[in-house]
């Protein structure tokens, strides 16, 4: 499986990028980043190819999938493109669970919501509002966008446990 780095700005870029090179099935085809330089440089010390131009990537047929690494705010812009792409052919297969908050830069974490669950490629993927804004108003939204769970920050120890329970329904 050939996979594109999308972005470089997430501090695990580095480990997420090694899991893929040490992965016998797949390898690193590509990185991009909207800020060329410093995409430039990830690539050169990762000695891997890099484009600075996101459509040419997406566009490349022979890439079969994406780990996206760019800032939080960029990611459902992202999500969108790579759906609209089709290189999330497997993304309910390599995607266990998605995690957002309510607000973001961007998008908020509803608009997400209604954008996963209304795809039919990503839509039975569990996803988990985790946000310091669940209220009873918030969490009738969130039931009725489809989110599978909503839990109020900072409960790290309950998210985890409702991970877990997710992630073995499927």
């Amino acid at each position: 499986m050939k996979v594109a780095i999308l972005g470089t700005w997430h501090v695990h870029t580095k480990e997420y990028t090694t899991g893929v090179l040490n992965n016998p099935n797949a390898e690193v085809a590509v990185v991009w980043d909207n800020d060329a330089e410093r995409g430039k440089k990830f690539a050169d010390e990762m000695n891997l190819p890099f484009n600075a131009d996101l459509d040419a990537v997406l566009g490349d047929e022979s890439i079969d999938s994406v780990v996206i690494c760019t800032a939080t705010c960029d990611h459902p812009e992202i999500m969108m493109k790579v759906t609209a792409a089709k290189k999330n052919k497997t993304l309910n297969e390599s995607a266990d669970l998605i995690i957002t908050d309510i607000e973001m830069p961007e998008m908020d974490g509803h608009h997400l919501t209604k954008l996963v669950k209304s795809d039919e490629e990503m839509k039975e993927i569990p996803l988990i509002i985790f946000s310091s804004l669940i209220n009873s108003e918030m969490r009738i939204k969130g039931k009725q966008l489809g989110a599978d769970e909503q839990l109020s920050k900072p409960e790290i120890g309950h998210l985890v446990e409702v991970m877990d329970t997710l992630l073995e329904r499927r």
